[in-house]
């Protein structure tokens, strides 16, 4: 497979930054808080600090992260949080078997995707899903508006440009992840999309799907390691990490949490920066494009209370000190490692204690 396809940033024009109007020229020359002075509105305030009395300002252009470029492809993944079932689908502009434009009913075209997406939702059993971080709102289907400048007699290359611009001011991240749930089979069924409660295995095992690696770090705060240990003197952190060179090289959370649940919880929360992490910021860079079966509830459950378990014993043998689990699918295998920095500081490296022993 050929490179992503990339275009020019269309908000920069290639440059990686943008020039801003500055807010004191809608004072008239003066400063905002003092607008009620006589003067012409549109000049600027020959004080102000942040444009050095010009009218304008350089920013970086986040459309882009600062790149000049953007990629003109998507990946879309759907995902059953019930069964940890990922399926993913990578477009690109030009045709193929996903979509080709069409007219959007008000005089002008667009790429309509929404047959790819039930595809991949029908593969892993979800009738109903939401984008990642957006719960209360169910997509129904996903079109990309073309510019209306687009006409299917106009030459080849003329037209994929207008789509590829489609596809790049679709979504900066440019992968697309949906949850979705079981059809409901009884009254007293729940999700984790339902309560916002999951378990530690139900976040792994969906994190791995999306081919996201998952890290646990807890410390057991004892001062005198004969004294024995209380709930509060233990604090957990856990975080779905990708693992692209944008990701691999931060260090881990120090553990912020009282209990391994609340840790979970936050996790499950942040997990869309995670998703956008993921993705490499240089445009040329490949996004992973995951697939997953689903897996057993129950061997998930024990597979992960048994990371949670060695996690915990290691930080009760060495009070004061942060352990850290680390767990991707490399092989389905498990690496457990201690830091030996402040547990109140992101440690700036590890060292491994166990390296490669299967946890479950």
């Amino acid at each position: 497979m050929t490179g992503p396809p990339i275009i020019t940033c269309p908000d920069c024009v290639g440059l990686a930054c943008r020039v801003e109007i500055c807010g004191c020229r809608e004072g008239g020359g003066v400063y905002l808080i003092a607008a009620d002075r006589p003067g012409p509105i549109g000049s600027a305030w020959s004080d102000c600090v942040r444009c050095d009395g010009d009218g304008t300002y350089v920013v970086p252009c986040e459309s882009c992260r600062r790149q000049g470029r953007r990629r003109a492809h998507l990946v879309a993944t759907v995902a059953n949080v019930d069964t940890g079932a990922v399926a993913s689908a990578d477009f690109r502009p030009g045709g193929g078997a996903h979509a080709h434009p069409q007219p959007d009913g008000h005089g002008g075209w667009h790429l309509d995707l929404t047959p790819m997406l039930r595809r991949l939702a029908d593969r892993v059993g979800v009738t109903v899903m939401h984008r990642l971080g957006s719960p209360d709102r169910p997509v129904t289907g996903l079109t990309l508006p073309i510019e209306r400048t687009w006409r299917p007699e106009l030459p080849a290359d003329q037209r994929y440009a207008r789509e590829a611009a489609a596809v790049a001011r679709h979504a900066r991240a440019s992968w697309l992840v949906y949850l979705g749930p079981l059809p409901p089979t009884g009254p007293l069924q729940t999700s984790p999309l339902q309560t916002g409660r999951p378990t530690l295995a139900e976040l792994g095992r969906l994190a791995l799907g999306l081919g996201l690696s998952v890290r646990i770090t807890v410390c057991d705060h004892r001062d005198d390691p004969g004294r024995p240990t209380s709930h509060r003197s233990v604090s957990w952190s856990v975080e779905a990490v990708g693992r692209g060179p944008s990701s691999a090289g931060t260090a881990p959370l120090a553990p912020l949490y009282p209990t391994l649940a609340a840790a979970v919880r936050c996790a499950w929360e942040t997990l869309e920066i995670a998703i956008i992490e993921a993705v490499p910021a240089d445009p040329a860079g490949p996004i992973v494009v995951p697939q997953a079966s689903p897996v057993d509830t129950d061997t998930a459950a024990r597979h992960w209370s048994a990371v949670a378990r060695r996690a915990r014993e290691l930080a009760y043998g060495n009070p004061g000190r942060t352990v850290l689990a680390v767990l991707d699918h490399d092989g389905e295998r498990a690496t457990v490692q201690r830091a030996t920095t402040s547990p109140r500081r992101r440690s700036p490296g590890v060292r491994a204690l166990l390296d490669g022993e299967p946890t479950g």
